[in-house]
């Protein structure tokens, strides 16, 4: 198999442009000139058929380096397809027709999407967030947007936010990424009880806080430990 295309997931062509190994310099211009056309189709081909988009994690929006399957293109020998990991961005060229497609990664619940129109002279677009599916959150490091007190607690959390910065929301997740207990406009202090949105006990082990602005968002751990009355 060819190497860019097998490993790299792109075309290459090597084309005969002379009758000679080492055409004279006097070839050059017009080996050139004759090639144009099939190098300004190549071109072109990109933003031709096809399908593209971002994939990211549901939760925190940073972007995933998932396979893209597409059924009918996909040759279990070759290495995967992925989007790329710094943007999350895809790019697949296909003829015209109907396709059914796969988003995989570990750590995720895989997305099926059936039926997705490719029609001639364009590309579809579409962006596919992702679930986890265990495993710790894979967020940055804590910021000091957002303060908690004690940390490692046992029982009451005090959460104090950066006054520059109102949030919107503020969601407390488990490792997981499972939403346990959601704060709307909660404004520059609260207390955390360690209590679900149905006011029962959450389990100790390590939450998330993710706060939330119209343009970004703030992340902190809090680590809740068993208090000597539950042991």
């Amino acid at each position: 198999r060819n190497w860019l295309y097998g490993i790299c997931g792109v075309f290459t062509y090597c084309i005969e442009v002379g009758t000679t190994t080492i055409p004279p310099g006097s070839m050059v211009d017009d080996i050139c000139q004759r090639n144009l056309a099939g190098a300004y189709y190549l071109l072109d081909r990109v933003t031709e058929s096809g399908i593209t988009g971002l994939i990211y994690d549901s939760l925190t929006g940073e972007p995933l380096n998932a396979e893209v399957v597409i059924q009918g293109y996909y040759d279990p020998t070759l290495p995967p397809r992925k989007s790329d990991g710094r943007y999350g961005r895809f790019l697949r060229l296909t003829k015209p027709g109907t396709f059914d497609i796969e988003i995989r990664k570990h750590g995720y619940a895989s997305v099926i999407l059936n039926d997705i129109q490719v029609v001639e002279g364009q590309l579809t677009e579409f962006n596919v967030p992702m679930t986890r599916t265990g495993g710790e959150m894979p967020f940055t490091a804590p910021q000091k947007k957002i303060r908690v007190s004690p940390n490692p607690s046992s029982n009451n959390v005090l959460i104090e936010l950066d006054e520059s910065t109102p949030l919107a929301s503020l969601g407390i997740y488990d490792i997981t990424g499972r939403l346990v207990k959601i704060f709307e406009n909660p404004g520059h202090s609260l207390l955390w009880q360690g209590l679900d949105d149905h006011d029962r006990r959450v389990a100790p082990g390590i939450y998330w806080l993710l706060g939330k602005d119209e343009e970004s968002q703030t992340v902190q751990k809090i680590i809740l430990v068993r208090d000597r009355i539950g042991r």
